[in-house]
């Protein structure tokens, strides 16, 4: 999902069809259109690092071959923490955790981790995809952040209360089972 398809639906719900009209055409000027624009961007961003940080991690995998260490900035994306690290063969490797760098006992290939998510651009793609969250639901949060910021706080709660909806849904484990109880 694209940066430019979440704000539009975001605007979409916030009844400002001139942003809608704005991202289409890309407008980011001094404008009230591009002003609004450039908020949401702002919003968005601030949406999906709390998102990031308390409920749905942004995860990715990279490939590399090094031999001794991984350095932090050598990786594309800004790490919040390493999951896993595998070998050539796809076995997972066993590592420590330094300041700014992995050590690692053999060379590796492959390290999964969870990232921070970046500055989001217009073109930009969000970091999460269609099956990890669905642009409406990221849209309604960005709904509800931005009519905060216009002081509608009656749509903001309503939209606030779809996103949270919409979050727990997709964090709710799906196969929880309650225990029975043993009779005495």
């Amino acid at each position: 999902m694209t940066v430019k398809e979440v704000l539009g639906q975001a605007a979409t719900l916030s009844g400002r069809e001139d942003v809608v009209r704005g991202i289409a055409q890309g407008e980011q000027s001094s404008t009230d259109t591009g002003l609004a624009i450039n908020a949401m961007l702002r919003l968005l961003r601030v949406v999906v690092a709390e998102l990031s940080a308390s409920f749905i991690p942004l995860v990715t995998e990279e490939t590399l071959h090094v031999s001794e260490r991984v350095k932090y900035k050598d990786l594309t994306k800004s790490v919040v923490e390493i999951l896993k690290i595998y070998d050539a063969d796809g076995y997972e490797i066993p590592f420590d955790v330094g300041y700014d760098h992995v050590k690692i006992a053999r060379p590796c290939a492959k390290i999964l981790y969870k990232y921070r998510p970046e500055n989001y651009e217009l073109e930009d793609l969000v970091g999460y995809s269609e099956k990890d969250i669905s642009s409406a639901i990221l849209a309604y949060g960005l709904a509800a952040e931005f009519a905060l910021t216009e002081g509608d706080f009656d749509r903001a709660c309503t939209m606030h209360d779809r996103y949270v909806e919409g979050v727990h849904a997709i964090c709710k484990p799906k196969n929880r089972v309650v225990k029975e109880r043993a009779w005495q």
